[in-house]
């Protein structure tokens, strides 16, 4: 009998892959990188790392904690940085790097806050803990909606969404189309 490889196996080999050198490109969903740096003591080793950084294309803002001892680099939408170069620098810089991380990025996240609308609807109809996780999954899994916090306590829902991709009215036809009665939203 054979056993099936999953996820795990996938991500051990990925791990392995990385841990091996591999170049792996960083792409544009993937705006931030965090790397665990071995080796610097001083406030100029840190900012010599920060400066050797800043120097990739592609980067556009370094930060190095000497006392975290990590170097956080924000990139570029469409940058074709790898965490191989990135690795490459801080040996130049002669230090030992270890464990990168990528994140989406703050700046990326802020602008889209910046369009996203909050509304607060009256839901009737829910009589328990579960009803209230259940419109909460439904909301939150709707394409252009952030956050959404259900509350029984409150009998409604504060959804913030963008308006460029979904409407409240959308939402609400939501929430009724699960068998709810939802109120008229109201921003906030």
């Amino acid at each position: 009998m054979t056993k099936k490889r999953g996820k795990p196996a996938l991500l051990v080999g990925l791990v392995l892959a990385l841990a091996a050198g591999w170049a792996w490109p960083v792409h544009a969903e993937m705006r931030r990188v965090v790397m665990k740096i071995y080796g610097m003591d001083c406030a100029p080793c840190a900012h010599s790392m920060e400066e050797g950084l800043k120097k990739i294309k592609g980067v556009t803002k370094v930060a190095v904690s000497l006392n975290k001892g990590t170097a956080t680099l924000d990139l570029a939408a469409g940058n074709k940085v790898s965490l191989e170069e990135i690795r490459q620098v801080v040996l130049k810089g002669g230090f030992t790097p270890e464990g990168a991380r990528i994140a989406p990025a703050p700046a990326a996240n802020q602008e889209a806050q910046a369009h996203m609308k909050t509304v607060f609807i009256p839901i009737r109809g829910m009589v328990c803990v579960k009803c209230a996780a259940r419109i909460e999954k439904a909301l939150s899994s709707m394409d252009g909606v952030g956050k959404s916090r259900v509350s029984l306590a409150e009998r409604a829902a504060r959804v913030e969404f963008d308006p460029s991709r979904v409407s409240a009215a959308r939402i609400v036809e939501v929430i009724n189309g699960l068998g709810y009665h939802a109120g008229k939203p109201a921003a906030e």
